[in-house]
C-alpha cells in the first residue's frame, strides 16, 4: 500500500502544482 501511495504521490504532487496555478484541479487531489 504504501509502495502505491508513493507511486501516486510522485505523480500527483507534480500535477497538483500546475492545477493550482491554472485552479483547475483544487478539488482533484487531497494530498493536504
Amino acid at each position: 500500500m504504501v509502495e502505491i501511495y508513493s507511486f501516486f504521490k510522485r505523480c500527483l504532487v507534480p500535477s497538483t502544482e500546475e492545477s493550482r496555478k491554472s485552479g483547475a484541479g483544487a478539488g482533484l487531489v487531497d494530498t493536504d
